[in-house]
């Protein structure tokens, strides 16, 4: 009879035992979930902002090419000035500054204005470009992310030479253009494109000429 009152703390002490065990086994358990998802929405987040950003570099791209097709060839028509000698020698060639900045105040004015459409800065993404798997890619539902204007866009005149093969040279006048663009999401990171992008090509038969004058020399 003295003996079982013994016999039942030993019992209660060995169930709290297997209490403490099963809590810390369930802790441990949490844990290692709780780490698995942490890692996987890690992962997921660098997936995401991964495929965005070729996306948005893909709409940037598209934009600047875009809108110098928008712009009338009337505004860089004859930009190059090309002087010749008494005997018809290719002399000089410079750029015509007024209609640089034409060109330039054209571009500049037009990718504004595509700037402030909402829409034109929204690419529809298939969802299974998301999941990594190239089975998957451009495949499912598409998920309308949107992107804002930010920092410098804008564009600068270019002109420079080029050998077009035996006593024969190219005169090119560029727009550099650039636009900066961030999707709307938490966590999106500023994405610039720059571009080149080539509106009149005057071909020099005969030599070099000995005057050259571009934007900015």
């Amino acid at each position: 009879m003295h003996n079982m009152p013994v016999e039942v703390v030993k019992i209660s002490s060995g169930l709290k035992l297997r209490k403490r065990r099963g809590f810390a086994l369930l802790y441990f358990a949490l844990g290692v979930l709780l780490f698995a998802l942490l890692l996987f929405f890690m992962n997921a987040q660098k997936a995401f902002s991964r495929i965005i950003g070729i996306n948005l570099a893909s709409l940037g791209d598209s934009i600047l090419y875009e809108v110098a097709e928008d712009i009338d060839s009337s505004v860089y028509e004859d930009i190059s000035v090309i002087e010749r000698s008494e005997g018809g020698a290719v002399a000089s060639v410079s750029v015509d500054p007024y209609k640089a900045n034409l060109l330039r105040s054209a571009y500049v004015n037009r990718l504004s204005a595509v700037l402030a459409d909402r829409e034109r800065l929204a690419v529809a993404i298939p969802l299974g470009n998301f999941s990594g798997n190239i089975f998957l890619s451009g495949r499912g539902p598409k998920v309308r992310v949107y992107a804002m204007s930010v920092g410098n866009s804008g564009a600068d005149i270019e002109s420079s030479f080029s050998s077009a093969g035996i006593n024969q040279t190219v005169h090119t006048v560029y727009i550099n253009a650039e636009i900066t663009l961030r999707a709307v999401y938490p966590f999106s990171e500023t994405l610039t494109r720059k571009v080149k992008i080539p509106v009149s090509e005057t071909v020099i038969v005969g030599s070099v000429p000995g005057a050259y004058f571009g934007l900015g020399e």
